[in-house]
């Protein structure tokens, strides 16, 4: 029996000597329990069990730091064990696992194994493993503290942030199977991680696509003008440049954005038309003048009236509204200019009116204060009165001070 066991594949690693002591420790406890045996298999099963068990603890006993769950370690272990693993769906739920079992001590690890993997008592397991029942029970207490801990700081994001350094690598190009693994089971697991992820991703390609230079055919393209982009889309004239022409004169002297639309409406509508009839329009000799143009087929529809061609964008229907009220409003602006200089002319001449009031009235004060005629220059520039002439020559001759008028004036 012995032998056997020592070349079992779950005993591998052990000596016949282990093996044997092993088969004596769990003899011992079985045969206390003999009464509760229904028949042979019944023992056979429960020998293997304690055997298994113990097994473990010799493994455990030998390993130098702590309980870690490694390649060989898993080798060793019971199938259980193995199967246990492969009925967890995802491997970031298998590093979490083995991250929080690194925490426990090994008796821990045994009393929450036997209690939660098991399904033992805490009397049970303190028999099983030959402690006391409040040894158990505290050990059992310490392990479950240790996994609060432990789920509240992944919680609170030291797992992400244990799981960055992998990431960032895995972004550099890293060819580490084990970054690239670990990285991809966080963000399969982590929602916010993951939004991260894809972001930087789309930032990188967005930063790519600024720096590489354009293809030559791209480049071709993309250094036309407008005008003579919006030539080959028209389907009429007499080739290439008379389209441009037609096209330039509609934009430059047909309005800016205004001829733009009206160019735009033509060929819309004329686009709309033709997929009616089954072909675009522009073909034959134009297709010839232009051969940049590709050739657009289309399947064949209703026809569609004109006036249900696509309306131009509304930025260009704005512009060409502005353009058709533009007039209007420098009409009105021409005319609130001229009443402006009207109002301000009346104004001028109503104060040179003023003006020359006010100096006839102090000429007039002046020539009745000082009580003598006036000068010969203010004279020859009065007005003189009617039936006073010279008798000699008909000149015109000033006229006598008026005595009553002098006195009317004097203080």
């Amino acid at each position: 029996m012995t032998t056997s066991a020592a070349r079992h594949p779950r005993f591998s690693g052990l000596s016949e000597h282990d093996v044997e002591e092993l088969f004596d420790a769990t003899s011992e406890i079985l045969v206390g329990r003999a009464d509760r045996f229904e028949n042979a298999d019944h023992v056979r099963a429960s020998l293997w069990t304690g055997m298994e068990l113990r097994a473990r603890d010799v493994f455990r006993r030998r390993q130098r730091r702590g309980f870690e769950l490694d390649n060989d370690a898993l080798d060793l272990l019971p199938d259980d064990l193995a199967d246990h693993e492969d009925r967890i769906s995802h491997e970031q739920e298998l590093l979490v696992v083995r991250d929080f079992l690194a925490a426990m001590t090994p008796r821990e690890a045994e009393v929450w194994k036997l209690v939660h993997g098991e399904e033992l008592s805490v009397a049970q397991t303190s028999r099983q493993l030959g402690i006391s029942r409040h040894a158990t029970a505290e050990h059992l207490e310490a392990a479950g503290r240790k996994l609060e801990v432990f789920l509240g700081i992944r919680r609170a994001g030291e797992w992400c942030g244990r799981r960055e350094s992998d990431i960032l690598r895995m972004l550099g190009g890293s060819d580490d199977e084990g970054t690239a693994r670990r990285a991809m089971a966080h963000l399969d697991a982590c929602a916010v991680c993951r939004r991260a992820y894809a972001a930087q991703v789309r930032r990188t390609g967005r930063l790519a696509a600024g720096v590489l230079p354009l293809p030559g055919a791209a480049a071709g393209e993309h250094g036309r003008t407008l005008v003579e982009r919006l030539a080959d889309l028209v389907p009429f004239g007499g080739g290439g440049g008379g389209r441009t022409e037609m096209v330039g004169s509609a934009i430059l002297g047909g309005g800016g954005l205004a001829g733009v639309a009206k160019v735009g409406a033509v060929v819309a509508t004329t686009a709309t038309v033709a997929v009616g009839a089954g072909t675009v329009a522009g073909g034959g000799e134009d297709r010839a003048a232009s051969p940049s143009r590709p050739t657009i087929t289309a399947v064949a529809r209703p026809a569609v009236a004109v006036s249900a061609a696509t309306p131009a964008p509304a930025v260009i229907r704005r512009a060409s509204e502005e353009q058709r009220q533009a007039p209007v409003r420098r009409e009105r602006a021409r005319e609130r200019a001229a009443e402006q200089r009207a109002e301000r002319s009346a104004e001028r001449a109503a104060a040179r009116q003023r003006a020359a009031e006010r100096r006839e009235d102090v000429f007039e004060l002046g020539t009745v204060a000082s009580g003598g005629a006036p000068s010969a220059s203010s004279a020859s520039s009065a007005p003189a009165p009617s039936g006073s002439t010279s008798s000699g020559g008909g000149s015109t001759a000033p006229a006598a001070p008026d005595p009553a008028g002098q006195e009317a004036f004097l203080p």
